[in-house]
């Protein structure tokens, strides 16, 4: 199902003002930009961690904004996978702990299951019991990764995923990125500033400058 993105939000030093679509299908859209521009304030706006001034995000023939209509549903219900610029991993946790985290719903035994399913989906066995210190760049990507799909979200969104990674490791796991997400079904955004990312990972490039983005 595709997603539909017109919002407008104002913000201290500009308004954002986005307009775009992204399709599914294994298809992956990229917000470019430089630094500031108002891409992750976007994504934030999606995954309704923000709330736009007025505009609409649907999501196939579901709204979950719409300014008009007083529609504004809440995160945890929009179906959307997260995965931000540093991970995001609780340090204190597990590997097993950190992907279970991402599941809302089912009883112990399920989401132990489900947590097990990605583990081995993700080619962490051996790791569950370590800890975010404990792991490598590209281990700490799969556990990231991992919990953002635990809870089969609808659309993916990943804010710089490669910001914080060398550029010897970047390609490898750029490659292992592409294929995990050749599985997935849904919308995909991703957000960078580095134009041979965008073009070598993206079918679709939207450019973002100034909080305007078309």
């Amino acid at each position: 199902m595709m997603l539909g993105v017109d919002i407008r939000k104002r913000l201290d030093d500009f308004t954002l003002d986005a307009k775009f679509t992204a399709q599914d299908g294994g298809s992956v859209t990229a917000l470019f930009g430089p630094s500031g521009a108002g891409k992750t304030m976007t994504l934030k706006c999606i995954a309704g961690l923000l709330v736009p001034d007025e505009g609409c995000i649907t999501l196939g023939w579901d709204s979950l904004y719409e300014s008009d209509r007083g529609i504004d549903v809440p995160a945890r219900d929009r179906r959307v996978g997260y995965l931000f610029q540093s991970y995001a991993l609780f340090p204190t946790m597990t590997v097993e702990g950190n992907i279970a985290c991402g599941m809302r719903t089912g009883s112990r035994e399920e989401r132990a299951e489900r947590v097990a399913e990605q583990i081995r989906a993700f080619r962490l066995e051996g790791l569950e019991k370590r800890r975010p210190h404990q792991l490598s760049g590209g281990e700490q990507q799969r556990v990231a990764l991992a919990r953002c799909l635990v809870n089969d979200p609808a659309v993916l969104l990943l804010d710089e995923p490669f910001s914080a990674i060398d550029e010897e490791l970047k390609r490898e796991l750029e490659d292992e990125l592409m294929e995990h997400l050749a599985g997935f079904a849904g919308p995909c955004i991703l957000v960078s500033h580095d134009r041979a990312e965008v073009e070598r990972l993206s079918s679709k490039i939207v450019e973002i400058r100034g909080g305007h983005a078309r």
